[in-house]
Formats: C-alpha cells, sequence, structure tokens
C-alpha cells in the first residue's frame, strides 16, 4: 500500500503543474490585467523534484506563455522540491511560512534568478479570479 501512496503524490504534482500552466496560458490569452502584469519579461522557470522524475517548464515570452518538458531550455531560474509529496503539500498549503521553513531545511532549493522566481510568485494573486 505505501508504494500507491508514493506513486499518487506524483501523480498530484505532475496534475499541479499541468493545472498551473493551463491556468497560465488562459489567463494570458483573456485577461488583459494579466498580460499586462507579464509585460515584455522573456524566461524560462522551471518547478521539479530533485530526482528529476517529474517537473515542467513555464516559458514567459513578451505577454505569452507556453509550458515545457524538463530540460526542453536552460532555465533562468529553478525551483527544485525534495520530493514531489513535499511539493504538493507546500503549493497547496495556506501556510506561506510553511515553504520558507522548507527553504531553510534545504527541501527546498532556488538555482538560479531567485527575482525572476519572486516576480512569478506575486503572479499568483491572479490565479484566485
Amino acid at each position: 500500500m505505501r508504494n500507491l501512496k508514493v506513486g499518487f503524490g506524483k501523480l498530484k504534482f505532475k496534475g499541479l503543474l499541468i493545472g498551473l500552466g493551463w491556468k497560465l496560458k488562459r489567463l494570458a490569452q483573456k485577461e488583459a490585467s494579466f498580460k499586462e502584469a507579464l509585460g515584455e519579461k522573456k524566461m524560462v522557470l522551471e518547478f521539479k523534484t530533485s530526482q528529476n522524475e517529474i517537473g515542467c517548464q513555464y516559458w514567459i515570452d513578451n505577454g505569452a506563455i507556453r509550458t515545457g518538458r524538463l530540460g526542453e531550455a536552460k532555465a533562468d531560474s529553478l525551483l527544485v522540491f525534495e520530493s514531489a509529496d513535499c511539493a504538493v503539500k507546500l503549493l497547496t498549503g495556506q501556510d506561506r511560512r510553511a515553504f520558507m521553513v522548507a527553504i531553510a531545511k534545504g527541501r527546498v532549493k532556488i538555482l538560479g534568478n531567485p527575482n525572476h522566481l519572486m516576480w512569478f510568485m506575486g503572479l499568483m494573486k491572479y490565479l484566485k479570479r
């Protein structure tokens, strides 16, 4: 039964990444304020597990967003989670401090330009609409 639980965490994380990509693309196409917030930024962000089992790239290019597979391009910023279960817990949780604690404990690593990820996290307010 334990293997089923581990596999389910991976499935949840993959679903979160796909859902995030779908929502971001839709917002970029339909919401003028979101497209304006994207501005003329051009970057590749990557969210993944430390074992490179699951992940996704988000390409932001002059007001448009597309998704890609891991390693499709060199990412400007990476958010690396120790496991899929850790990613799901932190990305779906309401406690922002838990994310900071996970970074401090090394369960989440930010690689590349952290300013890109901070800017991207600022876009999350549009997802709640």
